[in-house]
């Protein structure tokens, strides 16, 4: 008699256990390479974004003026601090608060009705918020008021900006930040709110992906175990930039 041909069961089982082990295989590898694909987009947003940040920071910082003829009092012109680290939901902190030119002198209707005199000035606002944005704000000047106390009660002022204000308002809108700081390189010491402006501005800030790697980060602050300073370190991405001035206290306003 003549053998059939064909396979055996031993000989199938194998043969599916093999494809099995193929196919779970090649699609952990998929798997792999989709969420390395993803991280790496996400991380190219992200810098794209905080590039953006810094990009505009440093054209407003590179238009920066200061009046440095009279009383700190009544020209403070630049205010830079560290933001507080935990801020109570709804809060605001300013770093940064500085004067640059704006559009052309003309009147504008007052609040209270009438004239008043529209400077060729703007004060520009950045400040932190709960949410871990970095947010920025334009103010038009007047002459109501000594320039120094404007820019003063604008740098002290914690609440959301007003509508029209809003509309100039930019903030991350995917990165989540924290450990963000703010460092004058002269020897006052912060704060500092001067008439002058510093040699240079370094800004730190740490992004994040999503808030529950965030929150891991700020879980950890508060452990001062070796183990958790190394876990906290690779949580996030370190950013650091430095802005120099083109001139140390040169600028004047007109």
């Amino acid at each position: 008699m003549k053998k059939q041909s064909g396979m055996t069961m031993i000989e199938l089982v194998s043969a599916l256990a093999l494809m099995t082990i193929v196919t779970v295989t090649v699609l952990a590898l998929l798997n792999k390479a989709s969420v390395l694909w993803s991280g790496e987009a996400h991380n190219e947003m992200q810098d794209g974004e905080v590039d953006r940040f810094f990009r505009q920071l440093d054209d407003d910082l590179r238009q920066a003026v200061a009046d440095t003829a009279g009383d700190v009092s009544t020209n403070a012109t630049f205010c830079i601090d560290a933001p507080k680290r935990n801020l109570d939901a709804g809060e605001r902190n300013s770093f940064l608060c500085f004067l640059r030119p704006s559009s052309p002198r003309d009147f504008e209707q007052a609040d209270n009705s009438g004239e008043k005199w529209r400077l060729s000035l703007d004060c520009v606002k950045y400040a932190s918020n709960a949410a871990g944005e970095i947010i920025r704000e334009v103010y038009p000047l007047y002459s109501d008021k000594p320039l120094g106390t404007q820019v003063k009660e604008i740098w002290e002022d914690e609440s959301e900006p007003s509508p029209a204000k809003a509309a100039s308002r930019i903030a991350f809108t995917r990165v989540l930040v924290e450990d963000f700081s703010a460092t004058a390189l002269t020897p006052i010491a912060l704060p500092l709110v001067t008439n002058a402006l510093p040699i240079s501005v370094t800004l730190q800030l740490r992004a994040f992906k999503d808030e529950a790697e965030r929150n891991e980060y700020r879980r950890l602050l508060d452990d001062p175990s070796e183990d958790a300073i190394l876990h906290r370190e690779s949580l996030g991405v370190p950013y650091t930039h430095l802005f120099p001035f083109p001139t140390y206290g040169g600028e004047t306003i007109l």
